[in-house]
C-alpha cells in the first residue's frame, strides 16, 4: 500500500507539471466516516439516538427501551463492517429453542456497551435508510450476546418487508429478560434474506392434551446446535410405554414431542405445558437432538428404534450419531429421587432440579483448551454447592472428554462426530461407560487383556499370569487374608428381625470373604456380632453357608429370558452393571414383575445380593485390597468426606472417578452403585414440584473421533464351576 501511495503522488506531480488541470479545480468532498458513535442514558424512561449516514450509506434512529432494573450510560456505534471477534450472521436462531432456516446478509451493525449492569424486557427499535437496491426480500433484527455465544445470532424482530430505501423494525418483548453486563459489547444487526426464513420447529406440533394434574417438565435448551431441534420422550418404565400426544403413556414406540411446541420450554411460543402424568413409579425422560430441514412438516425421529431401556442401534443400544441423554424420575410419592444417570453413558451437559430448588441462571464459562498430553484439566467452577440441583456444566463436560481421552485404556470410549451431518461442527457426543463399552469398543476394565492395560508395577498380590486381571490380584489377596463384609447395604433390603434370610430382607450379619485363588470368592456368615472375625465359627443358623460366587459372574453372564431380546447370549461387563432383578431374587412380586421371574438370577437371597454389591463397590472404588476395615466402608462408618477416601488403589474405575471430579457437587451416577456412599446425582421430588432440566451448550470436540471397535462376546457363555452353596 505504501508503494501505491507514493506512485499516486508521483503521478499527480507529473500531471501538474505537464500543464494538466489540478485537483483544486474539482468540487470539495467530505466522505462519510466508516462509523458513527453516540451515547444515551438507559433507565426508567425510553430514549433514542440518531446516526448520520456512514460510508455505506446506512443511517437511522435506534429507540432504546426503558430498563426493568438498573440505569447506565449506553455507548452505541453504527458500522457496516463486522465487529471484531464476532462471526458473521449467515443464519439466525429464534430466541429459545427454535432455529431458522435459510441464509441472511447483514447491512449494518450497531454495537451497544453499557457502563453498569441493566436488564431490559424489550428489544430496541430500528428505523433505518439504505441506498437504493440494498433492501430486498425480508428484513430482520438480529442480536449477538457474547456472554452466550453458543446461542449464535438470535432473531429479535421481523420478519418485515425489505424494499425501497427504508426499513422499520419495531421493539419486541424479550423472553426471558436480557441482562446487559457492564463494559461488555453486544451487537445488533439489520439483516435481509431473499425470502421469509422458515421456523425450524415442525409445522405439525402434536394436538397435545396435557395430563390432568400432571407434573410440569420445564426445559431450557441452551445446547446451541444450529440446524437441529430438541425432541423429548418421557417413558413409564413400569408399562414400557412412551408419552403420546393424548397426554398418557399408551405408545409402544417413541413419540417425538418437539420441546419448542410447549409453553414449559424457555422461549417457546407454545400455549400448552408438557406434563408428565402423576403416579409413575419409575420412568425416564429422553432428550435427543435431530437435524431439521426447513420446510418439512414431520418431526424427524432419531429414536424411532428405541425402547425404554435405551435407544436401539449400533453397539447394543449405544447410538452415537446424534446427541442424547436421559433423566430418571418417579411421580408416585413424596421424596422420590429424580436423577441424571451416566451408568449408560455421558451424552449431554445436563443439569437437573425440582421446582423446590430452581436451577440457577448461569453464564456459560469459557470452553477449556486441551491440557498437555497425559494431563487432566483443573475443574471449572460448578453450579454447586447447593445440593438441590445436580449435573454438569458445559466447561466441565469438555473437561471430562479431555480427561478420559488422556486415560489410555478408557479413551476408546470417547465418541465425537459431526452433527448435523455435513455441518462441519464436530461435537463431543458421548463417553460410553465401561459397563456398556464392551459392546462398542475393545475396553474391558482392568482385565489386562491388552498390553496397554497392564499397570506397571503390578500390585504385589497379582499372580502371573493374571487370568482375570485385577480380579485375579484381588482373589489372590483374599486367599491369603479374608476381609470382613456386612450385608447391610443400601438397596439390598432392610434388616429382618429374625435370623432367617429373605425375602426382601437382609440378615444384618457379618461375613468373612475369602477366595479359592482361582475361580470363586467365598462368603462365610459369621453372625451378627460386630466383633466377629474370620476366626469366628460359621453361623449354624444359615444354610447354605458359605456362599460361593464364581468370578465369571463378575465378567459375563446369561440374562433371564425377557432380557437381551430373549437371546441366550452373554451379557458382558456385569461387574460394572446393575444385576437383573436387583435384590428381589426370592420369587417376590418385584422379581416376577414384567415376566422376569426368579429363573436366571444370580442370587439365592438378599444377603447374597448385598455382598455382591459391596464387593463390586470395593473393586471399582479401589478399596478392595484394604484389610483394615469392614467392607464396604460406607455401610458401617460415616460416608467418605472426599473422593480421596475412596479410589485409593490405582486400579480403580477411572470413568467413575473422573465424572465425580467434574460434576456439580461431585455427584454422579457413573456406577450403578454410586448410591452406596451417597454419591449419586439425585434430587428429591415431592408432590407439587416441577421437574426442571437445562441442557447446557454442547462444546465442539475435545477429542479425536474414535471409530467403534466392537468386542466379541463369547457364545455360549463360559461354563461356571462354583462350589457348594453357589449364589
Amino acid at each position: 500500500m505504501r508503494k501505491l501511495a507514493v506512485f499516486a503522488l508521483f503521478a499527480a506531480a507529473i500531471f501538474a507539471a505537464c500543464g494538466g488541470h489540478s485537483s483544486s479545480s474539482l468540487p470539495a468532498t467530505n466522505p462519510s466516516p466508516a462509523t458513527q458513535s453516540t451515547t444515551a442514558p438507559l433507565g426508567s424512561s425510553p430514549a433514542s439516538v440518531t446516526f448520520p449516514a456512514i460510508a455505506s450509506g446506512a443511517a437511522g434512529t435506534v429507540g432504546l427501551p426503558a430498563t426493568t432494573s438498573g440505569s447506565a450510560t449506553a455507548t452505541l456505534v453504527l458500522q457496516s463492517t463486522l465487529p471484531t471477534g464476532v462471526a458473521a450472521p449467515s443464519s439466525l436462531h429464534a430466541r429459545g429453542p427454535k432455529t431458522l432456516g435459510g441464509t441472511v446478509t447483514a447491512l449494518a451493525y450497531v454495537t451497544l456497551t453499557v457502563s453498569a449492569s441493566v436488564s431490559i424486557s424489550q428489544s430496541p427499535s430500528f428505523t433505518f435508510t439504505f441506498p437504493a437496491g440494498a433492501l430486498a426480500g425480508t428484513g430482520y433484527l438480529a442480536f449477538f450476546d457474547p456472554t452466550n455465544a453458543s446461542a449464535g445470532w438470535q432473531q429479535v424482530a421481523g420478519p418485515v418487508s425489505a424494499s425501497g430505501t427504508s426499513i422499520a423494525l419495531s421493539a419486541t418483548t424479550l423472553s426471558p429478560t436480557v441482562t446487559l453486563a457492564a463494559n461488555t459489547t453486544y451487537v445488533f444487526a439489520i439483516v435481509v434474506s431473499a425470502s421469509t426464513l422458515p421456523v425450524a420447529t415442525p409445522a405439525d406440533c402434536p394436538a397435545y392434551t396435557p395430563a390432568t394434574n400432571g407434573i410440569p417438565l420445564n426445559i431450557t435448551d441452551d445446547a446451541g446446535i444450529a440446524g437441529a431441534q430438541l425432541l423429548v420422550y418421557p417413558t413409564d418404565a413400569t408399562t414400557s410405554t412412551f408419552l403420546s400426544a393424548d397426554g398418557t403413556f399408551d405408545s409402544s414406540v417413541p413419540v417425538p414431542l418437539p420441546a419448542a411446541c410447549f409453553s414449559t420450554t424457555t422461549g417457546s411460543a407454545g400455549t400448552k405445558p408438557l406434563l408428565i402424568p402423576n403416579g409413575v413409579k419409575g420412568g425416564r425422560v429422553y432428550f435427543a437432538y435431530a437435524p431439521y430441514t426447513a420446510g418439512t412438516t414431520t418431526a424427524p425421529n432419531p429414536m424411532s428404534g428405541g425402547n425404554t431401556s435405551g435407544p436401539a442401534g449400533t453397539g447394543g443400544g449405544m447410538v452415537v450419531t446424534f446427541p442424547w441423554d436421559f433423566i430418571e424420575y418417579g411421580t408416585n410419592q413424596n421424596g422420590t429421587t429424580v436423577d441424571t444417570s451416566q451408568v449408560v453413558a455421558l451424552g449431554l451437559p445436563l443439569e437437573l432440579s425440582t421446582g423446590a430448588t430452581p436451577l440457577p441462571v448461569t453464564t456459560p464459562g469459557p470452553i477449556p483448551t486441551a491440557p498437555p498430553a497425559g494431563a487432566s484439566p483443573a475443574p471449572c467452577p460448578t453450579n454447586g454447592p447447593n445440593p438441590g440441583y445436580v449435573g454438569v456444566t458445559t466447561c466441565n463436560f469438555a473437561n471430562i472428554f479431555y480427561a478420559i481421552e488422556n486415560t489410555p485404556n478408557y479413551n476408546a470410549n470417547v465418541i465425537a462426530a459431526a452433527f448435523p451431518s455435513g455441518s462441519g461442527s464436530t461435537l463431543d457426543l458421548r463417553v460410553i461407560s465401561p459397563g456398556e463399552s464392551a459392546q462398542i469398543t475393545s475396553f474391558q476394565w482392568n482385565f489386562f487383556n491388552l498390553a496397554s492395560y497392564i499397570p506397571s508395577p503390578l500390585p504385589p498380590n497379582c499372580p502371573s499370569p493374571a487370568t482375570f486381571g485385577y480380579l485375579s490380584c484381588v482373589m489372590a489377596s483374599y486367599q491369603q487374608q479374608g476381609r470382613i463384609f456386612t450385608s447391610v447395604i443400601p438397596g439390598a433390603g432392610p434388616v429382618k428381625a429374625s435370623a432367617t434370610p429373605g425375602p426382601d430382607f437382609v440378615t444384618g450379619d457379618y461375613y468373612c470373604v475369602t477366595s479359592d485363588g482361582t475361580q470363586n470368592f467365598i462368603f462365610t456368615d459369621i453372625g451378627s456380632s460386630s466383633t466377629a472375625t474370620c476366626s469366628s465359627p460359621p453361623n449354624a443358623n444359615v444354610s447354605p453357608n458359605p456362599f460361593h460366587m464364581n468370578v465369571y459372574n463378575l465378567i459375563e453372564g446369561v440374562p433371564p429370558g425377557p432380557d437381551n431380546n430373549n437371546q441366550p447370549t452373554c451379557k458382558p461387563a456385569i461387574l460394572l452393571q446393575q444385576p437383573w432383578g436387583l435384590a428381589n431374587v426370592d420369587n417376590t412380586v418385584e422379581a416376577t414383575q414384567g415376566g422376569f421371574g426368579a429363573t436366571g438370577h444370580l442370587f439365592a437371597n438378599d444377603d447374597a445380593f448385598g455382598l455382591w454389591k459391596g464387593l463390586i463397590a470395593d473393586l471399582v472404588y479401589g478399596t478392595a485390597m484394604s484389610t483394615t476395615q469392614v467392607h464396604p466402608i460406607g455401610a458401617v462408618t460415616p460416608p467418605p468426606a472426599s473422593l480421596g477416601e475412596l479410589f485409593k488403589d490405582p486400579l480403580y474405575d477411572q470413568y467413575d472417578y473422573i465424572l465425580h471430579e467434574y460434576f456439580d457437587n461431585g455427584l454422579t451416577y457413573g456406577l450403578a452403585y454410586d448410591d452406596l456412599y451417597g454419591l449419586e446425582s439425585g434430587v428429591n421430588w415431592n408432590l407439587g414440584d416441577s421437574i426442571d432440566v437445562r441442557i447446557n451448550a454442547i462444546p465442539t470436540a475435545a477429542s479425536a473421533i474414535v471409530p467403534p471397535n466392537p468386542q466379541a462376546v463369547p457364545t455360549p457363555c463360559p461354563a461356571l464351576t462354583p462350589g457348594v452353596g453357589s449364589f
